[in-house]
């Protein structure tokens, strides 16, 4: 029988690598080999919350009275952890130093897209009815939105806003109608959590802007200038059914609308002196005249063509009226 009550083993340094989870620990025997090399680390293992955790091992060392243990971690599950570093010698002499205390997630966010708190199905009808939802146990972040396809092919990167906990809401983009299923978007949602986990979402749909009024089409020679009727009138115009302030009023007097021409179109338009070319957008200023509240803005193209079409959207984003104050 023999016993050691002096050559205690001490644990020198420890180390926690976060990004590959991983855990060095080094030690310290004095007198190893001592007494028929009874005096020696025998074990070393790793405490969590004061109980042994099952993780690998993939490193003993041991050169002289110097020990290191490397500890593999990156498989644990998700929570709390409070690591010890435990290492005992032959006689049951033992040593323990805390490692690090840390939360693990390994989940990626889940994200979830709603149109007017429903899955998205089919139609959408405006933007802003959609609403997302990123989920973890963790700091999240969104990286990028994005939306892809519709009747042009278009791909862009779409700003967004918080809209309370763990919520938030798209900005209103300039696409056109998507009316059929060859033409569908696809949006796409990529969030981050505070351990790196990346979680991707998307929706599929056909969409008309909110408030989305359908001009008929119009037809006018091929000739960049102005043409007149033997009235006097435009021989080509933007015309509308009667519009409507917030309030109710008709709308009347000045108003301010914003023109895209879609990027496919054959041609650039004109509408009241503003030059609109294929895949811009521009501001333009008109006035409603008369009582009826209806819209009869002149257009005409850019330039002389032989035939072609040009689809354009005009947004009114607050009708006005002289009768509101």
């Amino acid at each position: 029988v023999h016993w050691n009550n002096d050559e205690i083993p001490s644990i020198t340094k420890t180390e926690w690598d976060p990004s590959l989870k991983r855990v060095t620990v080094y030690a310290f025997q004095p007198e190893r080999g001592y007494y028929f090399d009874s005096i020696r680390i025998t074990d070393a293992y790793l405490n969590n919350h004061h109980k042994r955790l099952d993780v690998p091992r993939t490193v003993w060392e041991e050169n002289t009275n110097y020990y290191k243990f490397i500890y593999d971690l990156s498989k644990l599950p998700d929570g709390d952890y409070d690591i010890d570093a435990v290492v005992m010698e032959a006689h049951r002499n033992f040593d323990t130093k805390n490692v690090v205390k840390f939360k693990n997630d390994a989940i990626a966010p889940a994200i979830t897209i709603d149109y007017n708190g429903q899955p998205v199905e089919g139609m959408v009808h405006g933007i802003k009815g959609l609403t997302l939802t990123v989920d973890d146990a963790s700091e999240t972040s969104i990286l990028d939105i994005t939306l892809k396809g519709g009747p042009t092919s278009d791909y862009i990167y779409l700003a967004y806003r918080k809209d309370g906990d763990k919520k938030y809401k798209i900005e209103q983009p300039r696409i056109f109608p998507a009316l059929i299923d060859t033409e569908q978007y696809t949006l796409t949602v990529r969030a981050k959590d505070s351990f790196g986990n990346i979680g991707t979402q998307t929706a599929k749909f056909t969409y008309t802007p909110d408030n989305w009024i359908k001009l008929k089409a119009v037809t006018t020679l091929p000739v960049s200038h102005q043409l007149l009727l033997k009235n006097d009138k435009p021989a080509a115009m933007i015309t509308s059914s009667e519009l409507r302030t917030d309030s109710g009023s008709i709308a009347t007097g000045p108003q301010e609308g914003i023109v895209t021409v879609r990027s496919d179109a054959d041609y650039g338009v004109m509408i009241e002196g503003t030059h609109i070319e294929p895949g811009k957008t521009e501001k333009v200023m008109f006035n409603m005249q008369g009582a009826t509240g209806k819209l009869e803005v002149p257009i005409y193209p850019d330039k002389n063509v032989k035939e072609g079409k040009a689809e354009f959207m005009l947004d009114i984003q607050q009708l006005r009226s002289i009768h509101d104050k």
